[in-house]
């Protein structure tokens, strides 16, 4: 759901203190936001303060803070799981279209 992947951005960012958060995914013609927050537009990972590597081609980049190693292994952990509940929850809208009804 975009709009669960957005509010889990934002809530990222404000507890950070973050002027911007974004998901990134590469893609074959640049980068796309899967979902963003705050005043300051990330559309690129060299758009970024800093950015965490995940997995998926995808990158979480912030920007107006740094964040400290702990801070950052908390958010790939964090990050990880919330892809992960993205992904099922396709899979499982696809199982269900599949379904006879």
């Amino acid at each position: 759901d975009p709009g669960h992947l957005a509010g889990a951005i934002a809530s990222i960012r404000a507890v950070f203190d973050l002027d911007g958060a974004a998901l990134l995914r590469r893609e074959d013609a640049g980068w796309q936001a899967e979902a963003s927050a705050g005043p300051v537009p990330l559309e690129k990972p060299e758009d970024a303060d800093y950015c965490i590597e995940l997995a998926g081609h995808r990158v979480f980049a912030v920007a107006g803070h740094r964040l400290t190693d702990k801070d950052t292994a908390l958010l790939q952990v964090f990050l990880s799981q919330l892809l992960i509940q993205g992904e099922q929850a396709t899979l499982d809208a696809l199982r269900d279209r599949q379904r006879p009804g």
